[in-house]
């Protein structure tokens, strides 16, 4: 059953990548992500390891078009700006260190940035670069790229938890 899964997420994750990939024509109109949408990451090439779990992206009715959000979390502070523009959005998120927000001295741990494509109301597909940083903050220790697919959760519960 998960075989099954995974071959159908590759598939859409193909299709996806085919539909809103560089050469995808730009849509004049899209509707705008509303909700907490969790990540599905399938890697494509880089030295970082799996066993990674991507932050959710959260969305506001009232947001404007360039959003820019801070999480606190138990040890991590997760600083999420997008960039809405027609169909497509931009995404950088960081995660930092305890009280990152607030001083804004706490360094880096790991950073995503990337081009997602609005499917519909309920799913996001693009690509992501996912660089992890050594404890000062600044040495890379790893990076990858992923094609991305974001869903939806419709789940009223957890909605804050990670995944």
């Amino acid at each position: 059953m998960q075989n099954l899964r995974f071959f159908y997420v590759c598939g859409a994750l193909s299709l996806a990548g085919t539909l809103v990939g560089c050469e995808a024509p730009v849509q004049g109109t899209c509707p705008k992500p509303i909700g907490i949408y969790r990540a599905e990451y399938s890697m494509l090439s880089g030295t970082c390891q799996g066993g990674y779990e991507p932050f959710a992206l959260h969305f506001e009715k009232d947001d404007p078009p360039n959003t820019v959000r801070n999480e606190t979390r138990l040890a991590d502070v997760v600083i999420t700006e997008t960039i809405l523009k027609g169909c497509e959005l931009k995404v950088n998120q960081r995660v930092t260190g305890e009280g990152a927000a607030n001083s804004g001295m706490a360094s880096t741990r790991s950073a995503i940035a990337g081009t997602l494509g609005v499917v519909d109301e309920t799913n996001l597909s693009g690509t992501i670069v996912r660089t992890d940083f050594m404890p000062d903050g600044l040495s890379v220790r790893c990076s990858a790229e992923y094609n991305a697919w974001y869903t939806k959760d419709n789940l009223l519960l957890g909605a804050a938890a990670r995944d």
